[in-house]
């Protein structure tokens, strides 16, 4: 049952990310093709910044109010009371930080500037990515309302608004004002998804239990609230400042020893990462936090990690053996030649990937289930590893020394959490799940070596990887070759 609500509630975001990600590749072709690797260097950066700073901001509170709201009978007569008060307490405390936080950016904007894009002319640059991150500040309580409501459906919608509206926005920006154009992008784009999660929260989740904003802004502080916002906040200071620290650290040891236009070769790696990523990532945390939250006994939990595995595990197949063998022609189609040379590194950050989504599965399930100060601790180490790895390694081997710190943790860390659930809850991966987990590894191992040490025609190595993801069939239970073969049905008899 938990891995059909995982699948029907995956559907939204998934339908609404290939949306997202078709008009990406518009705005990633004429980025590559007009402002080269510099242009994608940039747009890389300031994006990350202003993802990193706005979680900073946040500093896990987000996941705090969300907990808070899902854990609570929304039936109960109080419930709107504790929402308002619960809303309030959250909109003081990032209020708080966020001032903080944007007046030592300001005061030290140089400094960052040269430090996040290496050259001090892009100082007007740095500051409209600091303009940017409280619009994602202030998104974030909307989507949390959405989120804790467990609103799939209409957050998905908003992403679909934003994805075909910011496209539109982002030629025009680029046809105006060229490169400076992709840097005030960045800000619009924001601009647009808040706009439509504020519509939907508003008319999907606020005006049926009769809110308002007013409602908001006369309630009480929840005192309970701020002191579960305090703990998340606590997380947020240690193991989520240490999770930003480490990539913006990891990053600016990539242009200081290798330049920003490493960076942008390096681009395409991780927004094809993200391509799978980006469409599971949201499912498993949008619908699995609230859903983790309800739980009441190991058993539950045991059996929502289990399902989430597999979940994964069955989406990675095609996409990880279909794209491998075609990694150089993708790049080039979706870049440009230029940035060919990133396949050399694809294959094996996919490999850390796989690894990544079942670590992310625990991961994802720790907060939620009360497991916070454990989940600081593994943090702060995972953190230590990467930085060690980058700092000894790049000057070393190059984007190498990048490409490890995606693989290694990953790796460590998901054999970690099943030791560690193992003695916590005597938890067991599904004989079921071992073996699909293990076809993965086997199927990947087999098409590097085919494309090493017998064959180098892409053409050849992805009818490998066709073959491997059709024999993957096999070894689906009953119902899932059913719910296959009921779904390919209806393809063809729609078409």
């Amino acid at each position: 049952m938990e891995l059909r609500l995982l699948f029907k509630n995956s559907v939204y975001l998934i339908s609404s990310r290939i949306i997202k990600y078709a008009f990406n590749f518009i705005r990633v072709k004429l980025i590559a093709i007009y402002f080269g690797t510099l242009g994608t260097g940039i747009f890389a950066q300031l994006t990350q910044i202003t993802q990193s700073m706005s979680q900073f901001t946040l500093l896990g509170m987000n996941d705090g109010i969300v907990k808070e709201i899902a854990e609570r009978d929304h039936k109960e007569q109080v419930f709107k009371q504790i929402l308002v008060s619960s809303l309030k307490s959250y909109i003081v405390m990032i209020s708080i930080v966020l001032f903080i936080v944007l007046s030592l950016s300001f005061y030290f904007s140089k400094e960052l500037t040269i430090y996040f894009l290496g050259d001090i002319k892009y100082y007007n640059y740095f500051i409209i990515g600091l303009i940017s991150f409280p619009i994602l500040v202030i998104n974030s309580i909307s989507f949390a309302i959405l989120k804790s409501f467990k609103q799939i459906k209409y957050i998905a919608h908003s992403e679909i608004i934003g994805a075909v509206l910011n496209i539109l926005f982002f030629i025009l920006l680029i046809y105006s004002f060229g490169l400076t154009g992709i840097v005030i992008y960045v800000t619009v784009a924001l601009v647009t998804v808040l706009i439509a999660n504020h519509f939907y929260a508003r008319i999907k989740v606020l005006i049926h239990l009769d809110i308002s904003i007013h409602d908001i802004i006369k309630a009480k502080i929840s005192k309970k609230s701020i002191r579960e916002l305090f703990i998340f906040a606590g997380f947020g200071l240690t193991a989520g400042l240490a999770l930003i620290i480490t990539d913006t650290f990891t990053r600016s040891i990539v242009v200081t020893k290798l330049g920003i236009t490493k960076i942008g070769i390096y681009s395409p790696i991780l927004n094809f990462s993200t391509l799978f990523t980006g469409l599971i990532i949201p499912s498993l945390s949008t619908y699995l936090y609230p859903r983790y939250c309800e739980t009441k006994t190991d058993l539950e939990l045991i059996h929502i990690i289990n399902d989430s595995l597999r979940f994964v595990t069955l989406l990675m197949i095609p996409f990880i053996l279909l794209s491998i063998p075609i990694r150089f022609q993708l790049i080039s189609l979706f870049y440009s030649r230029d940035f060919s040379i990133a396949g050399k590194y694809l294959q094996w950050h996919f490999l850390g990937m796989i690894f990544y989504m079942w670590m992310y599965v625990f991961w994802q399930s720790m907060m939620p289930t009360g497991r916070i100060k454990t989940e600081g601790v593994v943090v702060l180490i995972m953190c230590i590893i990467d930085v060690a790895i980058v700092y000894t390694l790049v000057p070393q081997i190059g984007l190498y020394g990048l490409m490890l710190k995606y693989i290694i943790s990953p790796i460590l860390f998901f054999f970690f959490y099943i030791f560690y659930y193992k003695s916590q809850i005597k938890f067991k991966i599904k004989k079921e799940n071992l073996l699909i987990m293990g076809y993965i590894l086997l199927s990947f191992l087999l098409i590097i070596s085919i494309e090493k040490y017998i064959t180098s025609n892409y053409i050849i190595d992805f009818i490998v990887g066709l073959i491997l993801t059709l024999l993957s069939f096999l070894i689906l239970s009953k119902s899932e070759k059913k719910f296959v073969i009921n779904n390919i049905k209806r393809i063809t008899i729609k078409s």
